[in-house]
């Protein structure tokens, strides 16, 4: 669709993935590991509510299908009775869209997916 629109309309699309797990929300697609918590926060300015989260530009589906992987790799998981690898957190990722017309007008808009713990 963006490529439909480049001439009206021009869109920067990025992904960002988490975990929510013992009460605690993680970063799955931080490069540093060790301090990856983060704070919920109102929306600010950008429109982000985890604006600590590391925010990864796409510019198609495989690159969204990319992260995905990446997130689900370092997404908290053990054992269940029905279940050798269950997750353990609630994950969302989130689609953020920017666009801005000819004009100079700007719009943002978000999709969150969100898979629910033990949900396989």
């Amino acid at each position: 669709m963006s490529n439909d629109r480049k001439d009206i309309m021009t869109y920067d699309i990025y992904v960002q993935m988490v975990e929510i797990y013992n009460e605690q929300v993680r970063d799955l697609l931080a490069e540093d590991k060790t301090d990856n918590k983060l704070e919920i926060r109102s929306c600010n300015d950008d429109g982000l509510s985890l604006p600590d989260a590391t925010l990864r530009p796409v510019t198609s589906t495989s690159d969204v299908l990319t992260l995905m992987k990446l997130g689900e790799v370092n997404r908290t998981v053990s054992s269940t009775a029905l279940n050798n690898k269950s997750s353990r957190s609630h994950s969302v990722l989130t689609v953020h869209v920017h666009g801005k017309d000819t004009s100079g007008n700007t719009i943002r808009s978000c999709l969150h997916l969100i898979d629910l713990a033990g949900s396989e």
